[in-house]
């Protein structure tokens, strides 16, 4: 058995150069098929970094324009509180104005009654 397992083993002479070339070329094959999956790798790799960079430039005008907006929404908030508590004023001076007149309208006949 073990000749036999020999004979297996042991390529012919004129064999030897095409199995070597053989694998020679699947090698290089498996090279160039590794080279280009790693060269598109890095292409994509290039292109998420350059649309990480524009997310990270989106993100801070974000960022400036919101704190801009909380600013702006603070002022008009402000603004708009005064705005109501003016017309709330107008509003009671009115109908103390209205109340008043009541008043001195009801009040002055009787007065004069009495008189």
């Amino acid at each position: 058995m073990s000749g036999q397992g020999a004979r297996k083993s042991t390529p012919l002479v004129g064999g030897t150069k095409s199995t070597t070339s053989n694998k020679v070329q699947a090698v290089d094959k498996e090279v160039h098929a590794v080279a280009e999956q790693m060269t598109e790798n890095v292409a994509v790799m290039l292109n998420n970094q350059q649309k990480l960079n524009e997310l990270e430039v989106a993100a801070s005008n974000l960022e400036s324009n919101a704190a801009v907006f909380i600013k702006e929404a603070h002022g008009i908030k402000t603004h708009m509180r005064c705005k109501n508590w003016k017309l709330c004023c107008i509003i009671i001076l009115i109908v103390v104005a209205i109340l008043l007149v009541i008043a001195i309208v009801v009040i002055i006949p009787l007065v004069l009654k009495f008189i």
